[in-house]
């Protein structure tokens, strides 16, 4: 009989957030691996759908699993003030209710979750909780300080600054996020020089910095020799890069493709020379803790990595591949392209380190 995974989140579906994604895509690879899996979340959206086909043709996946969305009556999404406490509340009291109707102490059951409210609540019921931890916060570190040495709890962290923050933990492992080695089975095309940024453009609503980045692209006359390519986006985020590319005359060289779905995603980054990791620096998980799924994709499609000199961007695996700039220090960003045009291909065995695949073989291998 197969084993059952219930992936359990306060995240809702379809959504274009890179951690609906992660989400997903690494549900994939367990049912690929033989798991069975059944996915809860809430329908807090107006877009929300607990329907298989819309999440398949959204996400590009085939494979089935079970879908239980859940009704959301609360606060978060409903009422528009205090958006963060209602955010906090409602997480609270969906976890709460979630465990208790749909999980009857079956100690056999196994719940794999990003959620600190789901992994509290399964842990104190003694069911086998893995619990992904992507950031630090004062509800995490009140979590993880409570359950965190239960033997029934496994952590993963996402990359050893985030570990090192947390001393009390019996179980754990870091593991960064790996790639979907399926979306690149069409044959590659010649690539064509440019720089090519894949992913949304600003993080809880604060800029990842991109005006900065153009202005530095210019400065620096990198459009003499390479385009810019930025995949996603919101529709009035778009405007505002547009009207500072058009002050800075470059919009010959600046290509907007706007929100595309995962192949087509891959496909453009593919055609691409340089791979661009950009973000916030006053934002704590983007500067210390982040593991960027577009990283893993670039790399996969064979092109070079640019990226700000982050404490987050240099513990990732493979870092001897990137090349770091500063947007504050003069011609930092040509001395970074430069720099990674000498990178050396993967080896095979590296290529097959940051997939999916082997992503989820750990994980089953350490929680299992």
């Amino acid at each position: 009989m197969k084993q059952t995974l219930n992936y359990v989140t306060y995240q809702t579906f379809p959504a274009s957030t890179a951690n609906s994604l992660q989400s997903i895509s690494n549900i994939k690879y367990f049912i690929k691996k033989g798991i069975n899996v059944c996915l809860y979340f809430p329908l807090r959206e107006k877009t929300s759908s607990s329907d298989l086909k819309v999440l398949q043709e959204y996400y590009s996946f085939t494979e089935s699993l079970e879908i239980k969305g859940t009704s959301h009556y609360l606060p978060h999404g409903r009422i528009k003030i205090f958006k963060k406490t209602m955010f906090h509340v409602s997480h609270f009291l969906w976890s709460r209710r979630t465990i208790s109707k749909y999980f009857k102490k079956n100690n056999e059951e196994i719940i794999f979750t990003r959620s600190d409210w789901i992994a509290f609540f399964a842990a104190k019921k003694k069911y086998k909780v893995i619990f992904e931890c992507h950031q630090k916060s004062r509800i995490r570190n009140f979590v993880l300080k409570k359950i965190g040495f239960y033997d029934n709890v496994y952590i993963i962290f996402l990359n050893k600054n985030l570990q090192e923050n947390y001393k009390n933990i019996s179980n754990s492992i870091v593991l960064h996020n790996g790639v979907d080695i399926d979306l690149f089975k069409e044959d590659l095309q010649q690539k064509r020089n440019s720089i090519v940024y894949a992913g949304n453009l600003s993080r809880f609503g604060v800029s990842r910095g991109f005006p900065e980045f153009l202005k530095k692209y210019n400065d620096e006359n990198i459009f003499q020799e390479f385009n810019l390519e930025i995949i996603g986006g919101d529709l009035d985020q778009i405007e505002e890069l547009k009207t500072i590319v058009k002050d800075l005359n470059i919009e010959k060289y600046v290509i907007f493709h706007g929100r595309k779905n995962r192949s087509e995603t891959i496909n453009i980054i593919r055609m691409c020379k340089i791979g661009l990791l950009l973000n916030n620096a006053n934002n704590t998980h983007s500067y210390q803790h982040t593991s960027p799924l577009k990283y893993f994709e670039y790399i996969y499609a064979k092109l070079s990595v640019i990226a700000l000199d982050f404490p987050s961007h240099r513990s990732l695996p493979l870092n001897q591949k990137i090349s770091y700039f500063h947007l504050d220090k003069n011609g930092s960003l040509n001395v970074a392209i430069n720099q990674s045009k000498n990178d050396d291909e993967l080896s095979t065995a590296e290529f097959k380190d940051i997939s999916l695949e082997t992503r989820i073989k750990k994980i089953l291998d350490f929680a299992f």
